[in-house]
């Protein structure tokens, strides 16, 4: 009994049973239990799809520094529009290269330091700023072709006509605020202006220069009853927006 005990254990067997049955001695061998391997399963990892990137243009200062333009315009202005507050990097970066590119120019070239000096786009800024602004239109996407393309009916669908707004010049913006004859400070509220000489240099001066607008007392211009108003070139100008208003 000894012996088998050990075969059994030897081979990896369970123990045998002994009994007895009657007369007979019976011994009970029981088979190796199987072994199963634990199956680890297949992953399958996540496949994080390729994702390309939107590409923005880049914008340079020539182009930011056009597009802060509203008539003339002082150094300050412009700073405050583009939220840059180092003068000196505004300068080197910005207003230098313009000026000598011939994207914009000093209303007082003579005196450069003055403290009345404004600055204005010039005919070149205006046309580079509408070519930038044609070349950050995107491009329809290519893709090549991998097969033969079945042919496809398309939709027809007709031609619309895009409504166009017009640029609304300072000029436009002053005689459409006239309601009969106006102060200075009444024009500068309605037009939301707080700023007295970039009023007078940018929106007031280039009016009467152009004969649109004049004074109430031409021979006094700085009296203290002085008005303006619409000339009938500035009525024609203007004719919807200032019907508009006279019929408040």
């Amino acid at each position: 009994i000894r012996r088998i005990r050990h075969e059994a254990s030897e081979a990896g067997c369970p123990e045998p049973e002994f009994t007895m049955r009657g007369p007979f001695f019976v011994a009970v061998f029981r088979p190796t239990p199987e072994v199963t391997p634990d199956v680890t399963p297949e992953v399958t990892p996540d496949v994080t799809p390729e994702v390309t990137p939107d590409v923005t243009p880049d914008v340079t200062p020539d182009v930011r520094l056009l597009s802060a333009f509203s008539g003339d315009m002082t150094r300050e202005q412009l700073q405050e529009i583009l939220g840059l507050a180092d003068d000196d990097h505004f300068r080197t970066a910005y207003l230098r290269p313009a000026l000598d590119a011939g994207l914009i120019e000093m209303t007082i070239p003579d005196k450069p330091r003055s403290s009345k000096q404004r600055y204005r786009i010039t005919g070149d800024g205006r046309r580079y700023i509408a070519k930038s602004q044609l070349d950050a239109e995107p491009a329809a996407d290519a893709r090549p072709s991998t097969g033969p393309t079945p042919e496809v009916t398309p939709d027809v669908t007709p031609d619309v006509t895009p409504e166009v707004t017009p640029e609304v010049t300072p000029d436009v913006r002053l005689l459409s605020a006239f309601s009969g004859d106006m102060t200075r400070e009444q024009l500068q509220e309605i037009l939301g202006l707080a700023d007295d000489d970039h009023f007078r240099t940018a929106y007031l001066r280039p009016a009467l220069d152009a004969g649109l607008i004049e004074m109430t007392i031409p021979d006094k211009p700085r009296s203290s009853k002085q008005r303006y108003r619409m000339t009938a070139a500035g009525k024609g100008l203007a004719p919807v927006s200032a019907g508009s208003q006279s019929q408040r």
